[in-house]
């Protein structure tokens, strides 16, 4: 997300699973959002009769491309064009407050395959707490287990904002910050040794549709969209991923830098994720699609293994 005229708050809850995979990011949106949700965008519909209750009715995600016509990537300064309006779905008819059976979360696994990894749980109750946020990332790492891929739920990097809620990162971004937190592409905190499934954030104070954007990309999508002879060239490296670049000291615009100019956000001082690197395959598969995906980003990878 982009703080451009109004703060932002978002309370992600850590991360869970142990694939080397990308993060396949649901959702939990309390109020507002500026990632993909539009409370009016009815129009923008999913062609399925969903029978189940839980997917009445699913959309696809609202595109702000008016509110939003230049994305900058701000590594490489390179214009970033949305070239996919159909990656992610909404789903209006799920009470994160409430007790999920594992048939139901069985159906929210599936929807997110479905959605290219991406969900967005909109009409969630004022009274939505931090506590019903960890209870469904906890109901979703025992699903995830019962497949064969969960191992519970990542500590925070940072001290936590809520001490009966460990888990939970809370990420504050300032309207006047020069720096923010995770402001570029990457999968989230793939510099530990077993990658997460899924991240779950939730808006709590947002600014208008369009702005602050929190943007999503289909690496698989970019990986099928490469030819047959870069596909086989990728297929056998592996990549260095490494936190140093964004929670090291001496960059200047990292995601540490930005902690340190909030009043709240604090890197923890008993982990030592900066002193080493970590190696993934550069292609993988997601373990219930079978589809391969590129598992690199500019935040945290840093040399593929072998070349220089």
């Amino acid at each position: 997300m982009m703080a451009a005229c109004a703060r932002s708050r978002a309370i992600r809850c850590p991360r869970f699973g142990r694939q080397m995979r990308p993060n396949w990011i649901s959702q939990s949106m309390a109020k507002s959002t500026a990632v993909s949700f539009d409370a009016d965008a009815s129009m923008v519909t999913d062609d399925e009769e969903d029978e189940e209750p839980l997917l009445a009715g699913r959309r696809l995600l609202a595109q702000p491309h008016s509110a939003r016509p230049h994305v900058v990537d701000m590594l490489t300064g390179q214009h970033v064009e949305a070239t996919n309006d159909t990656l992610g779905r909404e789903l209006p008819n799920v009470d994160l407050t409430q007790h999920l059976s594992m048939k139901d979360l069985e159906v929210i696994h599936q929807a997110s395959d479905d959605a290219g990894g991406i969900l967005v749980f909109s009409n969630q109750k004022p009274t939505m707490t931090v506590h019903d946020h960890v209870r469904f990332a906890r109901a979703m790492d025992a699903y995830c287990t019962a497949l064969g891929h969960g191992s519970g739920i990542e500590l925070s990097v940072a001290k936590p904002a809520y001490p009966d809620a460990p888990e939970v990162l809370e990420i504050v971004r300032e309207a006047s910050a020069q720096v923010t937190f995770g402001e570029n592409w990457h999968s989230d905190h793939s510099f530990h040794e077993y990658t997460c499934s899924f991240s779950i954030l939730r808006g709590v104070e947002t600014p208008r549709f369009g702005v602050n954007d929190t943007l999503f990309s289909s690496t698989a999508d970019a990986f099928d969209a490469l030819t047959p002879t870069m596909q086989n060239l990728l297929l056998d490296l592996n990549l260095y991923h490494s936190a140093n670049r964004a929670y090291g000291i001496g960059h200047a615009g990292n995601s540490l830098a930005a902690m340190k100019r909030t009043q709240t956000m604090e890197l923890r001082d008993d982990l030592d994720i900066t002193s080493y690197d970590v190696l993934h395959p550069l292609v993988v598969e997601h373990p219930t699609t079978g589809r391969k995906t590129l598992f690199g980003s500019p935040t945290f990878s840093t040399r593929i293994d072998g070349m220089r």
